[in-house]
């Protein structure tokens, strides 16, 4: 019984790496095949172009715009100490007069503007509420 097992196990071995030849054999066959005609293709397409598509730089339509910066004769800075001269006023007082000198901002909340100037700079002192030129 056993001599059997092994002959039967030889000859399905046998068998399998038969199989296995002829299925080489046709694997190398088709790879033939197909390395020809993919030079062939290859040779005649370009590459595909990586990145964004031409002409899809534009913006999107719901965006708005950005806002030019508005150009002054004088900076933020010189406006304060023009309307401070002499005087002693409060933070929208000042934005008022630096406002009618023409000074334009580019902000929707000047006062936060005027605000840093205001509190940063050593040439213009706070007493009181009030912001006057220091001597």
């Amino acid at each position: 019984m056993k001599n059997v097992n092994v002959q039967q196990y030889l000859s399905l071995h046998q068998s399998l790496l038969n199989e296995k030849a002829a299925l080489e054999a046709r694997l190398a066959q088709v790879a033939k095949a197909l390395s020809g005609r993919a030079v062939a293709a290859a040779a005649t397409k370009p590459p595909a172009r990586r990145g964004r598509p031409s002409g899809k730089a534009t913006a999107k339509p719901g965006r708005k715009p950005g806002r030019k910066r508005v150009q002054n004769s004088m900076s933020m800075r010189e406006a304060v100490v023009k309307v401070l001269a002499g005087k002693t006023l409060a933070r929208r007082e000042v934005l008022a007069g630096v406002l009618k000198l023409g000074y334009k901002f580019n902000t929707k909340d000047p006062l936060n503007s005027l605000g840093v100037i205001l509190y940063k700079d050593k040439a213009i002192k706070l007493a009181n509420g009030k912001f006057s030129l220091t001597k």
